[in-house]
């Protein structure tokens, strides 16, 4: 799926522009509040004859993959980092109101064009469902969710008018990121694979956050306090960057959390 996502839109062209524009200037930002935000320097990009993207490579410092985190003291530091991601894009389009234009979602419609493929899956999972793990009573539910999927998702990507927008990262997942060890704990965390970077209501990649980055027992336990310590990361940057827009509350973060529901079931 990824891999048609790619060949249909402009994900590389995308994923240069956040090298060359947009992290380069959340880091200036960063900086100016005694902050930083932590990306792979770009060294060579290229669109013709063919894309070409040549990053630095961070392994000699110490940086590498990890499988699902752990514990909540490991997941801090990738909370902090994406709440200074979506703060700084924040105050990036009060600057350029072209900002969200710029970088308008167009996942959603990618996926969408794609029904024959979903179509296909669904044809054959819901035999599977019913047949092979003899659990009938949840073809149904699983049949209305295909007829519906396209507004579905459409609804799940869709900015919102009761919470933050933000850039989201929108491939937020544990393979896509590289974490710094001091000791037993993970020190730092930064983020690779800018290409799915779209506008779009912040809870998409909090929802990541929570079912995408840590084991379930990190997730069943610490999921309120995850919520939590974003929330005050991300009101915290954006009241010292003297952003002069509305701020939401955690009590309309956790609402739109819950509006957003569907998109657990993209996860």
């Amino acid at each position: 799926l990824k891999k048609e996502l790619l060949d249909d839109e402009d994900f590389f062209g995308k994923e240069i522009r956040m090298y060359t524009r947009v992290l380069p200037e959340m880091g200036r930002l960063m900086e100016s509040i005694g902050e930083e935000y932590r990306y792979p320097n770009l060294i060579f990009a290229s669109t013709t004859p063919h894309t070409i993207l040549i990053l630095e490579d961070l392994s000699p410092q110490g940086w590498t993959m990890k499988g699902l985190l752990k514990t909540f003291e490991d997941m801090q530091p990738t909370i902090d980092a994406i709440a200074k991601f979506h703060a700084a894009s924040v105050v990036m389009q009060a600057n350029d109101p072209k900002f969200a234009s710029d970088y308008r979602c167009t996942i959603t419609d990618t996926m969408c064009s794609m029904r024959r493929m979903t179509d296909a899956c669904f044809r054959s999972f819901v035999p599977f469902l019913r047949d092979t793990l003899e659990l009938p009573e949840l073809v149904e539910p699983v049949v209305r969710f295909h007829e519906r999927i396209d507004d579905s998702l459409r609804a799940a990507y869709a900015t919102t008018d009761s919470c933050a927008n933000v850039l989201i990262h929108g491939d937020f997942h544990f393979k896509n990121l590289l974490h710094l060890q001091a000791g037993e704990r993970i020190a730092e965390t930064m983020f690779v694979d800018y290409q799915m970077c779209s506008w779009s209501s912040q809870v998409v990649d909090l929802f990541y956050l929570t079912y995408m980055i840590p084991e379930q027992s990190v997730k069943t336990n610490h999921r309120d306090a995850i919520i939590y310590r974003y929330y005050g990361k991300f009101s915290s940057v954006l009241r010292r960057l003297n952003y002069g827009g509305v701020i939401p509350s955690l009590t309309e973060l956790h609402a739109e959390i819950l509006r957003k529901g569907e998109l657990g079931k993209w996860k």
